[in-house]
């Protein structure tokens, strides 16, 4: 007997110790009155877990009750279609899994800047979101599954790595990603299954580059290109420069080749020997004559001169 009462308490404690850990771990859900948010309090900081009903546009604040909004909660927006537009204050650090996943109308979303951590399938299935720009480094998978009208995609200079998730799968409209030299890692399936027409723009001299290059992505430089490849390009000008200004040895030939020059050169010096016979020959004095020519009138030319000196 002794021992089932034993054995009775015992359960009975441990029945009582779960109950209490369960009141004291529970985190109990408010409604924040004036943007109709509900929230809940994880120590000092504040977890947005939803909104009412109606409402389109989200305004997120940094702070609720004096303590600081730091994450969006799992599934806090899930299928919530009605939402349009989410404003996400600086001082979020975290994006639980599927947050916003299923919000088909949501067109504006930006994304802040202290970001350290975007769960996987946050943004799933967001089919009329265009553009993000992501602050943070991608680990988590499916980030982006399935955002059909998403055509251009901005990472940060604060990321260094995009994981092996393929975040943006089935984004059939991506046309343009911009990576910055910072990112040191890329998954090989990052990137898979999305539009094969996309283009990765990034620095020349960095690692994207060679990511792209291995796996077959077109890819552009945005800088960095080195000065290997912009000489040749001086130097073809430089020709077009010459061509417009001959230099003293092109147009020597040209001088040699006038006729003119030349004849005028031969004459000079003959003219001066001429001048020089006149000084040592004395001049012969010749009779004045009268020339009187004869002409055949039949053919009408001269047959006979005759000369009569007078």
């Amino acid at each position: 007997m002794k021992s089932k009462k034993i054995l009775v308490v015992f359960a009975f404690l441990i029945l009582l110790s779960i109950l209490f850990s369960v009141k004291v771990f529970a985190v109990e859900e408010y409604l924040d009155q004036q943007t109709r948010l509900h929230y809940k309090v994880v120590g000092n900081e504040i977890t947005i877990s939803g909104v009412e009903e109606g409402i389109t546009k989200v305004d997120i604040p940094e702070t609720i009750d004096g303590k600081a909004v730091t994450t969006i909660g799992q599934q806090a927006f899930l299928y919530r279609n009605d939402i349009v537009s989410i404003t996400i204050p600086n001082t979020v650090k975290i994006i639980e899994d599927s947050a916003f996943s299923g919000c088909e109308n949501l067109t504006e979303m930006k994304l802040p800047n202290g970001l350290v951590s975007l769960g996987g399938f946050a943004f799933n299935n967001c089919k009329s979101l265009k553009e993000i720009e992501i602050p943070c480094n991608l680990i988590s998978s499916g980030t982006f599954d399935g955002c059909t009208k998403l055509e251009k995609v901005t990472f940060t200079n604060n990321v260094t790595t995009v994981g092996a998730g393929a975040f943006f799968q089935n984004c059939i409209s991506l046309k343009e990603i911009y990576i910055p030299s910072s990112v040191t890692s890329v998954g090989s399936i990052a990137f898979d299954l999305v539009n094969s027409n996309f283009t990765i723009y990034g620095d020349y001299n960095s690692y994207i580059r060679q990511y792209c290059e291995e796996n077959g992505i077109n890819f552009v430089a945005t800088s960095g290109q080195p000065e290997e490849e912009q000489k040749p390009n001086e130097e073809e000008q430089k020709p077009s420069g010459e061509e417009q200004k001959p230099s003293d040895e092109e147009q020597r030939p040209s001088e040699e080749q006038d006729p003119q020059g030349q004849q005028n050169q031969e004459e000079k010096p003959t003219q001066n020997n001429n001048k020089n016979n006149d000084k040592t020959v004395a001049p012969t004095k010749l009779p004045k004559a009268r020339f009187i020519k004869y002409h055949n009138t039949t053919n009408n030319i001269c047959t006979n001169i005759k000369y009569n000196f007078l």
